[in-house]
């Protein structure tokens, strides 16, 4: 059998509601239109059929069927562009003896039935709060999977967590085409004050209507060493026995520091001890100051007055200071000593003549008491030997 094959450049594009070829004849070539996601059996587009003959698909589709009495064309199955590997169908129908065919070329066409996505749905960036106004830190951007006017915007917008204004969202475009995404400070930043922020970034596709993705960027403000330890107290009063032993606990000084992990560990040191000598310590994890001698047997001060230091773990460190007042509490420990001087005379005995005058000195009594406050004071008395009354203690 002799066959002539007849080619004919035909190009027609046909709408996906009813469109349909002019008559088709020997080698014509066809194209037609669908959107993605149309319903099971939607009409794509007829080819022209001739009588007598009958019509198939030179191969089985999943997605397409031909009708070989009327010549139209209509879907198998729900059609998502996004989950072809190319956009464009090229489809042959073969007619039955004698045979000739018909190009059939159909495009899927894009809806907006995809929302733009971000690679994560959460993301953290960090600042330190000592940052500067203009400070960047580059965040993801969107992709869509619909193509052309449907595809993602640069759009982009902070839609919660900003309400005390810290933050904008820069848009840099670039040579390729594409978009480079950052968040800027545009206001100073204390950790103290707000340590986390969340942000609720959004952007929308060129769509209508348009489809939203989300990103949660949550914002860490790490500390900077901008605040000094700060003590209860900027003066502590205590007691401490004369007779108190090695390692007696004094009292405990305490500071706090607002800043977070070592900005804020503390440590503490005696500054200055009032020549204390070394008399008194401090641990310098807890603050508490104890004796470092045994006071017993020793002459010490009615007081002292120590100035003690907290130190931040800064860099560079950062410290204040608070005075600790100690006071000696005495303890009766001490016997007076009484020293006697004779007066013309040695020892402990005196020879007075019996004419010696009214008024004249005998001897001259000293008494000194180690203790203090009250338990050093002293009184003399004659307590015995003195029956005549001959003598009497003048001070």
């Amino acid at each position: 059998m002799n066959q002539v094959s007849l080619v004919l450049s035909v190009a027609l594009i046909l709408s996906l509601r009813g469109g349909e070829a002019t008559d088709s004849t020997w080698g014509d070539s066809i194209s037609f239109t669908l959107y993605e996601e149309q319903d099971i059996g939607t009409a794509v587009g007829s080819v022209t059929i001739e009588d007598g003959y009958t019509y198939r698909f030179t191969d089985t589709l999943d997605e397409f069927e031909l009708d070989s009495a009327t010549g139209e064309i209509t879907t198998k199955t729900v059609i998502d562009r996004e989950a072809l590997t190319d956009d464009t169908f090229q489809l042959v129908v073969l007619s039955s003896v004698p045979i000739y065919t018909i190009e059939v070329e159909i495009e899927i066409l894009d809806i907006n039935d995809n929302a733009p996505l971000f690679s994560q749905t959460t993301l953290s960036v960090s600042f330190s709060e000592s940052t500067g106004i203009g400070t960047t830190k580059i965040l993801d951007t969107a992709s869509d999977a619909d193509i052309d006017e449907n595809d993602v915007t640069s759009d982009y917008e902070i839609v919660s967590g900003n309400e005390d204004g810290k933050f904008k969202l820069s848009i840099v475009e670039v040579s390729s085409g594409s978009a480079l995404l950052y968040l800027e400070t545009i206001d100073s930043l204390d950790r103290e004050e707000t340590a986390e922020y969340s942000l609720n970034i959004s952007v929308r596709d060129g769509g209508s209507p348009a489809l939203y993705g989300f990103l949660i960027v949550s914002v860490v403000v790490s500390d900077a060493n901008d605040n000094t330890p700060e003590f209860q107290q900027q003066f502590y009063e205590a007691t401490l026995a004369e007779t108190a032993d090695a390692g007696t606990t004094v009292l405990t000084v305490s500071a706090a520091d607002s800043d977070d992990g070592t900005n804020a560990a503390i440590t503490y040191s005696i500054y200055d001890d009032d020549d204390a000598s070394g008399l008194f310590q401090i641990d310098a994890s807890t603050g508490v100051i104890t004796t470092y001698w045994s006071l017993s047997g020793m002459s010490v001060q009615a007081s002292y007055m120590l100035t003690v230091e907290a130190e931040d773990g800064g860099s560079p460190a950062l410290s204040s200071k608070a005075y600790v007042e100690i006071e000696i509490e005495d303890e009766n420990t001490h016997e007076p000593v009484v020293t006697f001087n004779i007066v013309g005379g040695s020892g402990s005995e005196v020879t007075m003549s019996e004419d010696t005058a009214v008024g004249t000195v005998v001897a001259v009594v000293s008494v000194t008491d180690q203790d203090l406050g009250t338990n050093g004071e002293t009184e003399l008395m004659l307590i015995s030997g003195n029956e005549l009354g001959h003598f009497e203690l003048v001070t």
